[in-house]
């Protein structure tokens, strides 16, 4: 998308990117660690966390497979 987002979809973003934070905070794990553990880079966590891109459908698989979550309690 090249235009900017709509207000729904950034919210939507946020609200998954939220629902990560929390996750990994839960399970005691930095943005780096959980980063090692899906095999990205930690500003892609960042990035993740704070709506500013979405994850793949892939990426969300294995950061819910790191946490030991179904990947559905991550989405909004």
């Amino acid at each position: 998308m090249s235009d900017p987002l709509p207000d729904w979809l950034y919210a939507a973003r946020l609200d998954a990117g939220t629902r990560i934070r929390d996750a990994r905070m839960h399970n005691n794990l930095t943005q780096e660690a959980l980063a090692e553990l899906i095999g990205v880079e930690r500003r892609t966590i960042v990035r993740i966390e704070l709506g500013i891109t979405s994850p793949p459908l892939d990426r969300v698989f294995a950061i819910a497979r790191a946490l030991d979550i179904a990947p559905s309690s991550l989405l909004p």
